[in-house]
């Protein structure tokens, strides 16, 4: 459970951020379901962390094959997801 948690926590942040943002009709129920979803005693968590595990170890050999052999293309791909995120951070 505590590794459900630490995998899934931003992304239910960034699920109930944008439900507050609904109206408030829509936005409460959604907030009640991803409550029963992230405590509830039927997640499947297991099944979630190692999804979670895969995507990572892919982006994680991805990461690793494009350094070893585009080093270009992946500094070029970086330093577009920094200027995005600066661009993002002065609004």
């Amino acid at each position: 459970e505590v590794l459900f948690a630490a995998n899934y926590f931003m992304t239910f942040m960034k699920l109930y951020k944008a439900a507050r943002k609904l109206p408030k009709w829509l936005g409460e129920p959604l907030e009640k379901m991803y409550d029963k979803i992230f405590t509830g005693k039927h997640t499947p968590r297991k099944f979630l962390n190692a999804l979670y595990d895969f995507r990572q170890n892919f982006v994680d050999g991805l990461k690793r094959f494009l350094i070893n052999h585009f080093p270009k293309f992946y500094l070029s791909l970086r330093k577009m997801r920094v200027n995005r995120r600066k661009k993002k951070e002065a609004k």
